[in-house]
């Protein structure tokens, strides 16, 4: 997962979309999401109240329950007797 603040001056977003597209062409299961109107170390300054901050901490709790999914789902057809 990468999440980038799209007016990021200290690390621009133009890497994090390179890294995106070569970590595709791997084949690497990957999510990517370019918050608008943000700096960099958006999620330091007043996380609680910080709309970004929100935006990330539910896009990562959404990736985290996506994978968990997965991973279950893998275990579940390794278990002998299983289809």
């Amino acid at each position: 997962m990468l999440i980038h603040g799209e007016d990021d001056t200290m690390a621009p977003v133009k890497a994090t979309r390179v890294l995106c597209k070569r970590l595709a062409e791997e084949k690497v299961q990957t999510v990517m999401h370019i918050l608008p109107q943000t700096d960099h170390a958006f999620d330091l300054i007043l996380p609680k109240i910080s709309p970004s901050a929100h935006n990330a901490f539910y896009d990562v709790e959404r990736f985290l329950a996506l994978m968990a999914g997965k991973q279950k789902a893998k275990e579940e057809q390794q278990k002998p007797g299983s289809v």
